[in-house]
């Protein structure tokens, strides 16, 4: 009967083991998806802004023809 409780104890203290790293894991994971979450927030105002950029650097060119002589002449 004692060797049959000390196999018990041994087991649920590896048990304890395995959930304290699974928790520790989940942990982990949990900062970097919420890192990577930021980084892909922060990607994304940044395209719009260059897409922003782009088309209003588009519409400008598309209102102003030159015919001007470039500057070397």
């Amino acid at each position: 009967m004692e060797k049959k409780i000390e196999f018990l104890e041994e087991q649920i203290i590896d048990l304890q083991t395995r959930v304290l790293f699974q928790e520790d894991t989940l942990q982990e994971l949990d900062d970097i998806i919420t890192k990577q979450q930021r980084q892909i927030d922060a990607l994304e105002r940044y395209c719009r802004l260059l897409k922003d950029s782009v088309e209003g650097m588009k519409s400008g060119e598309e209102g102003e023809v030159s015919n001007d002589p470039p500057p070397h002449y």
